[in-house]
Order: C-alpha cells, then structure tokens, then sequence
C-alpha cells in the first residue's frame, strides 16, 4: 500500500497564494453553474438523456461540465486547505494518478515532467 505523503510531488518552491487558489475554484465554479443551469433548463436537451442507451445531444456537456465542476471543486478545496491550515501541500498518496488535468494533478505526486511543468506556478 502507498505511503501518505506530505506536499506530494512539490520540486519547486514556487507557490502560488491560497486566495488565488480560491479565486480559480471560484471563477470554475461560476462557469459550471452557469453551464448546468442552461443544461438542466433545455428540456428538448435533458429528454435526449430518457431515450434508451444512445445518451444523445445532452452526453457531451454533461460529461464535459461534471468534469469541470470536478476540478473546480478540487482547487476550491485545496484553497481552503492551504488558506485554514498555512500548509502548501494537500494530503496525497505516492504512486496514486487522479487524472492530468490541473486539479488532479494538484492533489497528486504524478512526477512526469511534461504533465506537471505547464502548471508548475499553480501547483
């Protein structure tokens, strides 16, 4: 079983602030509210999803928008950690692989530099 690690995958001393961090979970957050409210209002869109096993129109923004509320809920909370306890990393499991979008890679130790590099400043 992985060890829990502490500031899990960190090579670089560059942080960014917990408010910034707050601030992109909530700029997602808005983005997906938004978007879920012009989902779940398009009736003709949301009965596409009542057709039998072929999920139609409604699949692909309900796919891409649970996704992005994923992320945004992640960074939200890794503000919120960073903000509340001071600490830099959130709690992670060496060897674990969430995913390679910047959330996932946030609150994981995937190392691969070509992943992490484009947001070594955010994470």
């Amino acid at each position: 079983m992985s060890e829990p690690t502490e500031n899990a995958g960190r090579e670089n001393n560059t942080q960014t602030s917990p408010v910034l961090d707050l601030a992109v979970g909530a700029f997602f957050a808005i983005i997906c509210a938004a978007g879920w409210s012009s989902v779940l209002s398009g009736k003709r869109l949301m009965a596409s999803l009542d057709a039998g096993l072929d999920p139609g129109a409604a699949f692909l923004p309900v796919l891409v928008l649970g996704l992005l509320s994923l992320g945004a809920a992640l960074i939200l909370i890794k503000g919120c950690f960073r903000l509340a306890t001071g600490r830099t990393g959130v709690l992670a499991f060496s060897g674990g692989y969430h995913g390679l979008a910047h959330g996932a890679l946030a609150v994981s130790d995937y190392h691969h530099p070509s992943f992490r590099a484009p947001f070594a400043a955010q994470l």
